[in-house]
């Protein structure tokens, strides 16, 4: 009985449960080599565009220039009839919005964590993520105006009342990220 007592009392310090998973990616064992770069940013190119690709840019694109018709998904927007609720206006301000976020933590952890591989291959990932991040901004300018420009989102969890820039400030950061 003591044995057991003498065990549990060793093996559940701090040090025992606070490592780092072995079996799985984590920041501990990820951005360690270029291959792990590109593993990070290759979701930019996939599936965080999915729901403006998918669900958003026919209607917003096509059925207004009056390419599309499509009576019962794409109606208000070649009558002129379309409010605010439109599913694909909701599908195209989070996708966008998706792949900003996305790229931010990509290149914030980039920035943070990346060990062994070069200055170059770390620019050129988080060159990547910038890019995709601008397209985004421009896509949200063009339909919406003034919007807010989201650089960390650790901070915008802080304070979450932030107000929108002019749309020249918008393009102004734009030409900064590409």
């Amino acid at each position: 009985m003591m044995f057991f007592i003498g065990l549990g009392l060793t093996s559940c310090s701090e040090e025992f449960l606070d490592r780092p998973p072995e079996d799985r990616l984590a920041v501990d064992n990820f951005y360690q080599s270029p291959e792990d770069l590109r593993l990070a940013t290759a979701p930019l190119y996939n599936i965080v565009w999915f729901d403006y690709h998918n669900r958003a840019i026919m209607p917003m694109g096509e059925s207004r220039a009056g390419n599309l018709l499509a009576p019962y998904n794409s109606e208000p927007w070649y009558m002129f009839t379309l409010s605010s609720l439109d599913g694909s206006l909701y599908n195209a301000w989070t996708g966008l919005h998706n792949v900003i976020g996305q790229s931010n933590t990509i290149m914030n952890s980039i920035a943070q964590n990346a060990t062994g591989v070069t200055e170059d291959e770390k620019n050129a990932a988080i060159a990547e993520a910038r890019f995709m991040r601008g397209t985004a901004y421009l896509n949200l300018v063009r339909a919406w105006g003034p919007v807010i420009i989201i650089e960390n989102n650790e901070e915008l969890l802080k304070d979450p009342l932030v107000r929108t820039n002019t749309v020249e400030d918008v393009y102004k950061f734009i030409e900064l990220l590409i």
